[in-house]
């Protein structure tokens, strides 16, 4: 089986390292997961966030985004763009997701929840295709 290369892009870099982490947590053989940011003034990991991970046992300082360039794009099979509108001529997708800024526990538990379905589902699209 080929290794498949995701890249998940958000402005600041939080977003794509959650699911990046989401991915690897998977522990999906054949598959693989990193994380890039488009706008330095943004690249801070939120540590609430971080917080709400690590009572599920996820390390959020495991992933380290990446400032995007050429290099991560030619790397990577599959782009995944978190709010983002980076494009390619590799297999993109386009999620909308909000930002953690100003929202509650209960909230930030629910979006953390509905990307790691948005997760599942890609992975499960990638390691069994119909």
């Amino acid at each position: 089986m080929d290794t498949k290369t995701l890249l998940f892009i958000s402005k600041g870099g939080t977003n794509a390292a959650i699911a990046a982490l989401f991915v690897r947590a998977a522990n999906k053989e054949g598959v693989e997961a990193f994380a890039a940011y488009t706008d330095p003034q943004l690249n801070e990991l939120d540590g609430t966030v971080a917080t709400i991970l690590a009572e599920d046992g996820l390390d959020l300082t495991e992933v380290t985004p990446l400032f995007l360039g050429d290099d991560l794009t030619k790397y990577a099979t599959h782009i995944i763009n978190l709010s983002t509108n980076v494009e390619s001529d590799k297999p993109t997708y386009h999620w909308e997701m909000a930002t953690t800024d100003g929202r509650d526990i209960p909230q930030i538990r629910q979006m953390l929840e509905e990307l790691r379905w948005e997760i599942k589902g890609l992975l499960e699209e990638l390691t069994h295709p119909h």
